[in-house]
């Protein structure tokens, strides 16, 4: 089920949403958010047994501010006028206040749903011996939402629920915890929270009923997993959007989610419980793939480095690298044929070695530019190209200029290339994804070839989908989707 919620400012808007979602399981109205009391629950246009009432305290990141007696005879007074489907009580309601408040609930007809919210780091690794607590507190139901840095803590959170009989519902907030929301049904939980709309979140990653619906969500039991698997930029990535998309357009039984993890090996472990066929991985995350994987493909195996990693049917893991024919692609598509070239690679990092090894294997003369020169050194010698410092790209000659660093992600104004001069005739491919970078916009205006990172991403996403899918797709479009 799903439960749409929503950070009303008055009981028009609320009546509002609810008329907007009038097919929803559940509707939770946030008595705490309205700055106007609600008499009655009927007066809301919805259904009573699709009410969840909730009326959260500061104490637990509400918005509650009276006394808790006002707060416990608030409820209770619209309690006494008729029941709804589920009443939410803190479990840090004094016992004797939530026994009597449970007991009118039922009365009602209204079942309890006893709740605790830990927005402390390291919550999830409590959420057994919370959650056994909060089962033996007389509710039907429990709740236990706990703040994650890192999807793998999510995988706690999953096994604490499987040791309560009671149902559960299982929340992870914040970016890193979007997989216990996107599969709310396989991490056992009775239901999920959808915001009305963006920007009516009512807690930390909470998702948008629209994305929820695009995302093709929640999977169902035969729907297959894939994953984004990375540091937080993933929560910026075209991928899900995309993906999601193009899984909807040719009614593809699939879902891709965006995952926020630094342990790889383990947060892959625990996706594949949940289902998972195949991941994304991107940085700084690649060369660990390339250990997790049973039998890694030619570019990666060369490499050194895998992003894209698949579940075959027997269980075995196969990791691949489409990054630098990605790259190659996105070049050769502008320019024609590469051998003889002259290119020089701003970066050390796992995509620079992908993209450095395509680009030798094609017959280019690679020059491999490094803030350490030790590091430029290696990957050098590794794909057969030279190297320099970074400071010395002013006294290289050269056709093809790729800049395979995060410089540019955050601020679009940042470049590594000082001298927008040295662009002047150049082909660039700039591997950052999204609005245009500077070192794009100077090679334009040099006259230069600029290629754009979601030329690339679009080129090694085709590849990756017919890895997973046997999908054919184009790489237009890909790159033009929404």
């Amino acid at each position: 089920m799903l439960c749409v919620t929503g950070n009303e400012t008055g009981l028009a808007e609320l009546r509002a949403r609810m008329a907007d979602y009038s097919e929803a399981d559940l509707h939770e109205v946030r008595l705490d958010l309205l700055p106007e009391p609600l008499r009655r629950a009927d007066d809301l246009g919805c259904q009573p047994d699709r009410l969840l009432l909730t009326c959260r305290p500061v104490r637990e990141g509400g918005g509650y501010t009276g006394t808790e007696n006002e707060r416990l005879a608030y409820l209770e007074s619209l309690l006494v006028q008729g029941g709804v489907a589920w009443l939410d009580l803190e479990a840090s309601t004094d016992p004797e206040a939530l026994a009597r408040l449970g007991k009118i609930a039922r009365q009602a007809g209204t079942r309890v749903l006893i709740s605790a919210h830990d927005f402390e780091p390291g919550g999830a690794t409590k959420a057994r011996q919370n959650l056994l607590r909060l089962a033996g507190m007389g509710g039907d139901a429990v709740k236990l939402a706990v703040a994650v840095s890192d999807a793998v803590e999510v995988a706690e959170l999953k096994q604490a629920g499987e040791a309560i009989e009671l149902p559960t519902v299982l929340i992870a907030m914040g970016e890193a915890g979007l997989i216990s929301r996107a599969c709310y049904s396989r991490m056992g939980s009775q239901w999920t929270y959808v915001s009305a709309d963006a920007g009516k979140e009512t807690a930390p990653g909470q998702l948008p009923a629209a994305r929820f619906a695009s995302w093709r969500l929640p999977p169902g039991p035969e729907t297959g997993l894939y994953a984004l698997l990375g540091g937080p930029q993933v929560m910026h990535s075209p991928g899900p959007a995309v993906y999601n998309h193009l899984f909807s357009s040719r009614n593809i039984d699939a879902c891709y989610l965006p995952i926020v993890t630094q342990n790889l090996a383990a947060c892959f472990a625990f996706l594949r419980t949940l289902g998972l066929k195949g991941a994304s991985v991107t940085m700084p995350l690649k060369a660990q793939a390339a250990q997790l994987a049973d039998e890694l493909g030619p570019e990666a195996e060369a490499a050194g480095v895998v992003n894209t990693l698949s579940v075959g049917a027997d269980g075995k893991v196969r990791g691949d690298l489409t990054d630098g024919i990605g790259a190659l692609a996105a070049i050769t598509r502008k320019i024609g044929k590469l051998t003889g070239l002259r290119a020089v690679i701003l970066g050390t990092g796992d995509t620079a070695a992908a993209i450095a090894h395509a680009l030798c294997q094609a017959g280019v003369e690679l020059t491999v530019l490094g803030r350490r020169p030790d590091r430029a050194e290696v990957l050098a010698a590794r794909c057969g190209g030279k190297w320099a410092a970074l400071d010395q790209l002013a006294s290289l000659s050269f056709d093809i200029l790729v800049q395979a660093t995060p410089v540019g992600a955050d601020d679009r104004e940042a470049s590594l290339v000082k001298d927008a001069r040295l662009l002047a005739g150049k082909t660039v491919l700039d591997v950052v994804v999204g609005a245009e970078t500077r070192l794009l916009r100077d090679t334009r205006k040099a006259g230069g070839t600029a290629i754009a990172g979601r030329a690339m991403w679009a080129e090694q996403g085709r590849r990756q989908l017919a890895r997973w899918l046997n999908l054919d797709v184009t790489s237009d479009l890909l790159e033009q989707g929404p």
